[in-house]
């Protein structure tokens, strides 16, 4: 599963944690009917948690930073293409 959802209650402070976002839904309805009779607490919210992995923080900037690498490849491609247009007459 590539994310998580955390269901977190704002009065209360419940938290519990899901492998899709339609479970965390039905637990935070399940959770407002059982414990506060149908009202919703002000801080009731449902998260969504990046995958943790080795690298993944790496991964992300590297997606971020995609025109700026975009910039830097196509000029290395251009000076690698000039010195070796001066090497290899």
């Amino acid at each position: 599963m590539p994310y998580t959802y955390t269901y977190r209650c704002g009065a209360c402070r419940t938290v519990s944690k899901h492998p899709s976002r339609l479970d965390a839904r039905s637990t935070q309805t399940d959770h407002i009917r059982a414990v506060h009779h149908g009202r919703r607490p002000e801080d009731d919210r449902i998260t969504e948690n990046p995958p943790q992995y080795p690298g993944y923080e790496l991964l992300t900037a590297i997606v971020r930073s995609k025109p700026a690498l975009t910039v830097a490849l196509a000029l290395a491609a251009v000076l690698g293409y000039r010195i070796y247009q001066t090497l290899f007459p």
